[in-house]
Parts: C-alpha cells; structure tokens; sequence
C-alpha cells in the first residue's frame, strides 16, 4: 500500500547551447541556440537537484526533458511515454526522463527510470544514468548507480497535468505537418 503522495509538476527553464548544422566551405557551423523547455518539479524541487537523483548524472545542468515547442513530435512521444502509451525506444521497460538539451537524443546518455501504474498510482523508480550504446558490461556496471528514491504520484493527477500537454504537442505537430516515430 502506497501512505504518501508526491506533487509533480512542470517548470518552464531556458537552455543555451549550440547545435551544429551543415558544413561551409569544409567547416561544421555550430549556430547559437536558446530553447525553452519543461522540467520535471516534484514536491517544489527540480528533479536533476533531487539529491537522490543528482548522484546519477553525469553533468545535471546540461540534462533536459524533451518537452518543448522546437520539436512538438519529440515531445509528443517522450509524453506518450510517460503516460505508457508508447513502449520506450530501447524495450527495456524504462522511460527517459532527461536527455541532453542540444540534440535531445539518448545517444548522449541521460537519465532514465522505471514507470509503472499500481491501482490509483504513477511510480517512478529505479533511476538511472543510462547510455543504450554502452557495451553490455558497461551497461551492467552503470547500474549499480542506480537511485533507490521512489517517486508515487495520484494516477488521476499525473494524467491531468500529461493528457492536455501530450493533446498540446500533437496538435503543435500537425499544424507543423511532421511527426518523428
């Protein structure tokens, strides 16, 4: 049985960086980008600054969700997969949460976490440093860092903060007239 709740909740926070794009005369332009993204707040903490959770990231300030307007289908999907609507990428049965803010693939490693419906519940466990293109012996090695912290969210909740966010994103999507699978 599950006594305590915790409050998720979205935060808007702005990511600088760079992205690189073409070539020009044999060099890759890196172009300057800001893009304002979600992040995940529970219980009035940001999740990369939980304590808990900072222990498995390699660096907190360079992780982000993929949920912004730049890429309305990434954040569709990475939505879909929060609610378990979308099976993850890698059939691991592990949902990303951060990803690197420049590329938002998980080619750069990110933090990612087991997400399950228990009755009335949304829990998140098992936290993790992940990296899917890390030799299996790497791979079993990284999760010994996994967090033990465990998240459980009112079912009812986490679906009215996703649903209208996911609707959101879809409908950013086919105005755009693209969607990434």
């Amino acid at each position: 049985m599950i006594r305590a709740s915790n409050v998720l909740s979205l935060a808007e926070r702005v990511f600088e960086g760079t992205e690189l794009r073409g070539r020009l005369l044999r060099r890759t332009l890196r172009v300057p980008v800001t893009e304002t993204l979600l992040e995940f707040v529970i219980d009035g903490h940001p999740l990369g600054e939980a304590p808990e959770i900072e222990e498995c990231i390699a660096r907190p300030d360079d992780q982000a969700t993929d949920l912004g307007e730049r890429m309305p289908g990434t954040a569709a999907v990475q939505v879909e997969r929060l609610l378990g609507i979308r099976p993850d990428t890698w059939e691991q049965g592990r949902v990303w949460l951060l990803f690197c803010p420049v590329c938002h693939d998980e080619g750069c490693g990110g933090v990612s976490a087991a997400i399950d419906r228990v009755g009335d519940w949304v829990i998140w466990s098992d936290f993790t440093w992940d990296n899917p293109f890390d030799q299996p012996l790497v791979r079993l090695q990284s999760l010994v860092r996994v967090s033990r912290q465990r998240f459980a969210f009112d079912a009812t909740r986490y679906d009215a903060l996703l649903m209208p966010l996911l609707a959101h994103y879809r409908q950013l999507d086919a105005a755009r007239g693209r969607r990434r699978r």
